[in-house]
């Protein structure tokens, strides 16, 4: 139990389910739930861990098994964040943001360089 809590606890929230679930199974019940392990490259994998009470009551059954869709979609997702953010930095068209009090929160490249800073 403690290889499987240190593999889990990098991902605070992985720590909060895997202590639910100890005392979910411990109680004599069953659980599911989705918990991300964060692999060497800084990328999200996610499981779905299910646990359950042995006939016994003295030993617990931990399942591990990839969340490919999810995994799959949010892999997804990152290369469209990046391809926009790239986008909107090669444009030659100039972009800004700014939040209520009218604060830069970014810009892109040919902006910046209109005004003579770096984006």
């Amino acid at each position: 139990m403690a290889a499987l809590e240190d593999i889990l606890a990098p991902e605070a929230d992985n720590l909060q389910t895997f202590v639910l679930l100890n005392a979910v199974v411990t109680a004599g019940d069953t659980k599911i739930s989705d918990i991300a392990v964060i692999a060497s490259d800084g990328r999200k994998n996610w499981y779905r861990a299910s646990v359950q009470p042995a006939a016994d009551g003295k030993v617990m059954l931990w399942t591990l098994s990839a969340e490919e869709a999810r995994n799959t979609l949010d892999a997804a997702i990152a290369t469209e964040q990046a391809r926009t953010v790239q986008f909107l930095n090669d444009c030659p068209i100039g972009y800004f943001s700014v939040d209520e009090e009218g604060c830069f929160l970014s810009a892109n490249t040919a902006f910046a360089h209109w005004v003579g800073l770096t984006a």
